[in-house]
């Protein structure tokens, strides 16, 4: 698989690290957007507030949280196998499970696959740089309600696909522009 293009998975690392919120306010993002930031995942957490989420069967009925295709926090000592063997089966596609302390900071990230777990590295984006990436080597489709999500990560950071949805480019297109600059 052809790695991400450095220059920007290194902006979306820093991003995704740094001042999110300085980031996108000097781009001229609401009160309201800026509300969803609070933690080092911020940036997946904005993604998926912004990308239009693919409805599927059941999903919303349920009451799932569309994060929860991507991540699923726990407690530190929880035991990861047996939690992988007993997932509900909506979560069928790869997801990283973090885990934490009970205030939700994780320290540690497996990607769970099927009814197992891999090591899932030392921080929120290394984490999803493999999960997205056990995605294409072991030929998974990525869960119906994150398409959009992905798509962002396909064609703009990874390169892996040319078939980029309009809204996708909008936001991204938002994200890249230096910013604003204020009138004394």
């Amino acid at each position: 698989m052809r790695q991400a293009n450095d220059e920007t998975f290194s902006r979306f690392t820093t991003m995704a690290t740094n001042d999110v919120e300085t980031f996108l306010r000097e781009r001229g993002f609401s009160d309201k957007i800026m509300e969803i930031f609070a933690d080092d995942l911020d940036v997946f957490k904005f993604l998926l507030k912004k990308l239009p989420t693919v409805t599927a069967k059941g999903f919303k009925s349920k009451g799932y949280d569309v994060f929860s295709f991507i991540m699923q926090r726990r407690q530190t000592g929880t035991d990861v196998e047996a939690f992988a063997k007993t997932k509900d089966v909506i979560y069928a596609q790869p997801f990283i499970l973090a885990l934490g302390d009970e205030n939700g900071n994780p320290t540690e990230y497996f990607i769970i696959v099927d009814n197992t777990s891999i090591p899932g590295g030392t921080n929120a984006v290394e984490a999803f740089d493999r999960l997205y990436k056990v995605h294409y080597v072991f030929n998974v489709h990525f869960a119906k309600p994150v398409l959009t999500f992905f798509n962002f990560f396909d064609g703009l950071v990874y390169g892996v696909s040319k078939h980029i949805r309009p809204t996708v480019r909008e936001l991204y297109s938002q994200m890249m522009q230096e910013p604003q600059q204020k009138e004394a």
